[in-house]
């Protein structure tokens, strides 16, 4: 039943990212530039700029001395040894995919805000970084939740209220606090139905969802 009743608790998510020469993004942005107008007023190819920006290639003398002599004619220093480092030459960069299943409650921190979600990913391991900050905030607005909302979000993803008496209770029906509280336990313990429990969270999460529930998150991750 317990493995029966995780199916379709998470929800897949896919992360893709191109590095890109900082330096030059920074400079052509503080600039209010697109790439287009940026190759333009250089002088190059918009395609070949874009590649530079993308470090797909590496410029050649002549293209490094006309970036950088345009940056630096325009209030920002730029030094062709500092953007455009020899070791660059060999460097070839592929696209970055990173696959994970994440829980209904980590999905309304996305909501209207996924370009936010690429910070938050470690692509060396490929793994999210876990943020305090989040956790503090989700706090803070399931606190607004009625209290029968609250303690059904509460049990299923283990986000105490400060008492520890959440976590007392989830110690009973799982090994570990990392672990999610299956409907089925949640409903054992508020002596409830599973359907029941899932609706209740459903309904908890679409408030979550709404204004203005969801000011803190938006706030949070801007």
């Amino acid at each position: 039943m317990d493995k029966y009743s995780e199916i379709g608790e998470n929800f897949e998510v896919r992360v893709e990212a191109r590095l890109k020469n900082a330096a030059l993004v920074k400079a052509r942005e503080k600039l209010g530039l697109k790439q287009i107008e940026a190759a333009k007023q250089i002088g190059i190819y918009p395609v070949a700029y874009n590649a530079y920006e993308c470090m797909r290639e590496y410029p050649t003398e002549k293209h490094r001395f006309m970036i950088c002599d345009f940056y630096t004619a325009n209030g920002i220093p730029m030094c062709e040894d500092e953007v455009f480092p020899v070791e660059l030459r060999d460097v070839k960069l592929t696209k970055r995919v990173v696959d994970r299943k994440i829980s209904k409650i980590e999905l309304i921190s996305l909501t209207g805000i996924d370009k936010k979600l690429l910070p938050s990913v470690n692509l060396d391991e490929g793994k999210f970084n876990e943020k305090n900050e989040l956790n503090d905030t989700l706090e803070k607005s399931i606190s607004n939740l009625p209290s029968d909302l609250q303690m059904v979000i509460r049990l299923r993803y283990g986000i105490d209220d400060g008492t520890g008496e959440i976590h007392k209770i989830r110690s009973r029906y799982i090994t570990s606090q990392k672990e999610l509280m299956t409907l089925d336990k949640v409903g054992d313990y508020l002596n409830i139905s599973r359907e029941a429990v899932r609706q209740t969270e459903n309904k908890a999460i679409k408030k979550l969802r709404k204004p203005p529930m969801n000011e803190n998150l938006r706030i949070f991750l801007g």
